[in-house]
């Protein structure tokens, strides 16, 4: 076991990460950290499409599937306040209220009401990044950010969701998109009437535009 107790309840699920390299070469990729970087990036310069999927958060049920005390654990709320933050005890505090109030208003988490926390794993791990990332391009880049939500509830076609999360359950998953976006093993083509078609077809169409056009 790698991930302690802590990391899980940070909802640190893998080992593996970037990492800062010690020492400055040529061949240095990561010299400072990402943060840092970020504020001189190359990509600053260049037009970008961004985005996610509705339910990004689906992918951090399975971790709950072997660990489902972490949602009665009673940092739940406190240990989703962004860690970096230079604030006091007592405003953690009172952001994780917040969170509470925002996720769970008239209910607490359980594996059988697990919908708040799905949307809470979406905003924290993924959209809450996004958003950052989408806020500091508009405030020191005069390039093109296009963004994108996609959000294709299939009950057949969303093959991370049915294959590698759960198939009893609905939304669209982080990774659903590659679907509607490549061929894969299933050689599974959705009928010309389904609205699946046509979230491939629209996919397809904006991601073409934006490598032919720029728009």
């Amino acid at each position: 076991k790698l991930l302690t107790d802590q990391d899980m309840q940070d909802d640190i699920f893998t080992p593996f990460g970037p990492t800062v390299e010690p020492y400055l070469t040529e061949q240095c990729m990561i010299p400072k950290e990402p943060f840092e970087m970020a504020r001189t990036a190359w990509g600053d310069r260049i037009d970008i499409m961004i985005g996610g999927t509705s339910e990004e958060g689906l992918l951090l049920l399975q971790k709950i599937k072997l660990h489902p005390e972490l949602l009665s654990h009673p940092h739940l709320f406190l240990g989703n306040v962004p860690p970096n933050l230079k604030i006091s005890m007592e405003k953690r505090i009172e952001f994780a209220a917040k969170l509470k109030q925002r996720y769970y208003p008239d209910s607490s988490p359980s594996m059988e009401n697990n919908l708040g926390y799905v949307h809470m794993m979406s905003d924290r791990v993924f959209w809450h990044g996004l958003h950052r990332t989408i806020l500091a391009r508009g405030a020191r880049s005069r390039a093109r950010t296009f963004v994108y939500r996609i959000c294709l509830d299939s009950e057949f076609y969303n093959h991370y969701r049915i294959m590698m999360i759960d198939p009893k359950l609905r939304g669209t998953a982080h990774a659903d998109e590659l679907s509607y976006l490549f061929s894969n093993f299933t050689q599974q083509v959705p009928g010309k009437e389904t609205f699946e078609y046509r979230g491939l077809q629209t996919l397809v169409d904006v991601f073409t535009a934006f490598v032919i056009n720029g728009d």
